[in-house]
């Protein structure tokens, strides 16, 4: 299925397989995708906008000056996904996903919800999260530097390790055991 308008809007895609067909809308809004395959995909200056990716796989797509506007990703593979290279990533939604090795380096995801997320390795470095929500994620690996965690909920995820000294944590919530790995970087002792 060739899709050559400058926009669509309101439609649902199921099972296509991107990578084989021409997709040149500049402003998707409203659509679903669901089962559908982008992955390596230029993705270069298109708006998504109020789209749903379902069970879709996305890995290593080029997002170069795009825009993802209230978009919810469900059961999608975004792994290796150069995030920061986005114009904006805004009141997205992340749910059971697999973000592995991502960048999501100086991207503004205020308020952005990631539910039962594979964060693996993804790299929040002078991110603003503030007020996000990290329900039940891993974060094995993840890199958090300058990062900006004011209010954001960390009471279920695991596996984080978060420099107290070097990101913005002023009502963050966290919960025991695993907030204790918050103290690795002030060279506390613990017996």
């Amino acid at each position: 299925m060739n899709i050559e308008d400058n926009e669509i809007s309101e439609h649902t895609y199921s099972g296509i397989n991107f990578t084989k067909h021409i997709f040149n809308p500049e402003e998707i809004y409203n659509c679903q995708f669901k089962g559908c395959n982008f992955q390596g995909m230029e993705l270069k200056g298109k708006k998504f906008l109020e789209c749903e990716f379902n069970g879709c796989n996305l890995s290593v797509a080029t997002v170069f000056n795009a825009t993802f506007r209230e978009c919810h990703f469900i059961d999608s593979k975004l792994m290796g996904i150069n995030w920061a290279s986005a114009a904006r990533i805004e009141n997205c939604q992340f749910t059971r996903c697999n973000l592995l090795s991502s960048v999501m380096m100086n991207c503004d995801l205020r308020n952005s919800i990631f539910d039962e997320v594979l964060l693996n390795d993804v790299d929040f470095s002078e991110a603003d999260l503030r007020k996000s929500q990290f329900l039940n994620c891993d974060l094995l690996g993840a890199i958090f530097h300058s990062t900006n965690l004011i209010e954001a909920d960390f009471s279920t995820a695991k596996n984080y390790e978060i420099d107290l000294r070097y990101n913005s944590i002023k009502n963050a919530k966290f919960s025991l055991p695993e907030a204790v790995s918050l103290l690795n970087g002030l060279g506390i002792i613990l017996v």
